[in-house]
């Protein structure tokens, strides 16, 4: 059987300050998690000194495309919580890179 807790609010992303207090989200909602990827692909792996495993592969001078499934992995790793729905976007004349859009469907 599960625990029963009480939902402890956690930091939203961007960190700022609205009312003079510190902006948050309840635990486990859909903007919780969202905040959690974010966090994850936002951090290179070996960054966090507490946590060192945390975060994803610095691929930044990897060849394109972008390995797709290799970065969900990553993700699901350190956000088991999170239902992904990655897209990747092709190269185009208006845009000349290579690039994923990552959504975070609702729970």
């Amino acid at each position: 059987m599960g625990m029963n807790y009480a939902p402890v609010p956690h930091f939203d992303l961007p960190f700022r300050y609205e009312n003079l207090r510190a902006a948050v989200v309840q635990q486990d909602t859909k903007a919780d998690v969202t905040n959690c990827v974010e966090a994850t692909v936002r951090t290179v792996i070996g960054t966090r000194a507490w946590v060192p495993t945390f975060g994803i592969d610095d691929d930044t001078f990897t060849q394109q495309p972008v390995n797709t499934q290799k970065l969900s992995n990553q993700i699901r790793r350190n956000e088991p919580r999170a239902i992904l729905n990655l897209k990747q976007r092709i190269p185009s004349f208006d845009v000349l890179a290579d690039y994923i859009v990552v959504g975070v469907q609702n729970l």
